[in-house]
């Protein structure tokens, strides 16, 4: 037994980190079909960019996929290219009645793309001496300005239409209270689906509905009949999907609005993913690495804009701020001074639309969120990192943590340069604002992951890009 016990030990350690890697593996598998589900529209105009593009090279050449897999594959990388820098300015979210307006963004931004990729590729062809083998480069150019023009039309006609393709409504049924199914209804305005409603007393027995049900949504199983538990057996039998009221918010809303969860919640339904040490060494690793490349790459942006904040509004340039941290530890952060002096001097106070407090180069300096990268900083120190929840002012802190359910919750993980709620929610400049981003955070901390900061990574490009969710809705 002696002899066997290490083998034993190490065959236990093994199980049990495959064990983690799966449960972890199937997490970040249902964080993509939830951000698949959410971004199903997206992937409409990016594959007409995909075909559009093929179509053109195919009947300029009908010999281009045949005899030369370099330009296909070339071809295949400048496509890729073309879609993720399309995305990151913008292209495939322009949505507006104005059909004008519509095209004249979409073929200004498709006409930015067009020289972007252009000079990329005199770049690569001067450096790596990649070049199409059936095409000069004066006949690649014609190609990208008809593949330009004919994107344009096309992403115009799409956005134009973009939520007929969409129009029908899912049907749930709640079973459950009437104040939390009329909470629910609320919520789902703010979400990007359609969604309807129907409402059963949980008290009452189950009957079979007539009309076409898409899921039934459960707020507590223990208050069913019994009666009522073989109805919703049979409806299972028959494919319907039955959701807990927390994994139809994870899965649709893709957060927790903390009104419709409660402590139990928190306990069974595993609400505050425990993160491994492997997850917590990568997130660090990674933390280190961009940090110091972001530090590196904008430290010309970082010296001209001290001294355009200096030449507008004399010193100091940077001002230090206290914020709650992990666990509620307070520490102090250093940001780009984009408020006037003495802005605060009768006190802490929230930031609002068109704020007469700002500086003339602030309010660009937060529209591009430049005033945070000094933050970087902390992320390298460990007191912050790339991806998380916001800090917040403690004393604004004081405030919440009466009137917002779970709110410290938020401090179970180190704070963050952007999270979840920032890629998904305007500036807070108050209360309820707080308890909507909130319900982000929790989402996050349900299912945080390398994916996942991927994700908001992307998204936090794509808005700084498209200066998006920069101010206060009022």
């Amino acid at each position: 037994m002696q002899i066997c016990s290490p083998i034993l030990w190490i065959y236990n350690i093994k199980y049990n980190l495959f064990l983690i890697s799966l449960k972890d593996a199937k997490r970040e598998s249902n964080i993509f079909n939830s951000w698949f589900l959410s971004r199903k529209r997206l992937f409409i105009p990016i594959t007409l960019e995909f075909f559009i593009f093929y179509i053109i090279f195919f009947f300029s050449n009908l010999s281009f996929f045949e005899n030369n897999i370099e330009d296909f594959l070339i071809s295949f990388l400048i496509i890729n290219f073309w879609v993720f820098i399309g995305y990151i300015i913008g292209k495939f979210n322009i949505r507006s009645s104005n059909i004008g307006f519509i095209f004249t963004n979409i073929f200004c931004k498709s006409i930015i793309l067009n020289l972007f990729i252009s000079l990329i590729y005199i770049v690569f062809l001067k450096i790596f001496k990649f070049n199409f083998y059936f095409y000069s480069p004066v006949e690649l150019i014609i190609l990208f300005f008809i593949f330009t023009f004919l994107s344009a039309i096309s992403q115009t006609f799409i956005s134009k239409n973009f939520y007929k393709f969409f129009k029908s409504e899912n049907l749930y049924l709640f079973l459950g209270d009437y104040q939390k199914f009329d909470n629910l209804r609320k919520e789902i305005k703010m979400s990007q689906f359609t969604f309807k409603l129907l409402h059963h007393d949980i008290k009452k027995d189950l009957c079979t509905y007539n009309q076409r049900l898409d899921g039934i949504i459960l707020e507590n199983i223990n208050s069913l009949s019994d009666k009522s538990l073989e109805i919703l057996l049979d409806y299972k039998q028959k494919g319907l999907n039955i959701y807990s009221l927390i994994n139809w918010c994870n899965y649709f809303l893709q957060r927790f609005p903390p009104e419709l969860i409660n402590k139990i919640d928190l306990i069974s339904e595993d609400l505050i993913f425990q993160q491994s040490f492997f997850h917590r060494r990568i997130k660090r690793a990674f933390d280190v690495l961009f940090a110091v490349i972001f530090i590196a790459a904008f430290s010309p942006l970082l010296i001209i804009t001290s001294i355009i904040i200096y030449i507008d509004d004399g010193a100091p340039i940077f001002f230090t701020q206290s914020r709650t941290g992990y666990l509620g530890k307070t520490f102090k952060i250093l940001k780009f001074r984009t408020m006037k002096n003495n802005s605060e001097k009768s006190g802490p106070q929230w930031a609002k639309k068109n704020d007469p407090r700002v500086t003339r180069i602030g309010r660009y300096l937060r529209l591009f969120r430049i005033d945070e990268l000094p933050q970087l900083l902390y992320v390298l120190k460990g007191s912050m990192t790339l991806i998380g929840p916001r800090p917040e002012r403690p004393e604004f802190d004081v405030l919440l943590k009466k009137k917002v359910p779970h709110y410290s919750l938020r401090y179970l993980v180190i704070p963050g340069l952007s999270g979840w709620a920032q890629v998904n929610y305007p500036y807070g400049s108050s209360v309820k604002d707080s308890i909507n981003k909130l319900s982000f955070d929790l989402y996050y901390l349900k299912n945080i992951s390398i994916k996942l900061d991927l994700l908001i990574f992307l998204k936090t490009i794509r808005l700084v890009f498209n200066k998006m969710l920069a101010e206060p809705k009022e």
